[in-house]
């Protein structure tokens, strides 16, 4: 399961909460405030495993977050694979 950290006051959070509402490998949780208001008052915004994913739009913050997760999900496997202490 991977978790997705949204400020409520986001723009992004709202739709990001429909996107994922079926997915069963995210789950979305949204906070009164994150503590970066300079990007979450202009910027469509989530944090992906604690790393900030930020963009133009919902739909590209959407992408990046997918884009993200693929991401760890690869690193994940790598370790796996090669039976590898993960640092």
């Amino acid at each position: 399961m991977h978790t997705v950290d949204c400020c409520a006051n986001n723009c992004a959070t709202a739709p990001l909460c429909s996107a994922y509402e079926q997915a069963q490998h995210v789950e979305i949780i949204t906070y009164g405030c994150l503590g970066v208001c300079d990007v979450c008052a202009h910027t469509p915004f989530a944090f992906v495993g604690g790393t900030q994913v930020a963009a133009h739009s919902v739909d590209e913050v959407k992408a990046a977050i997918d884009q993200c997760i693929s991401d760890i999900e690869a690193f994940d496997a790598w370790f796996e694979a090669h039976d590898a202490p993960r640092p």
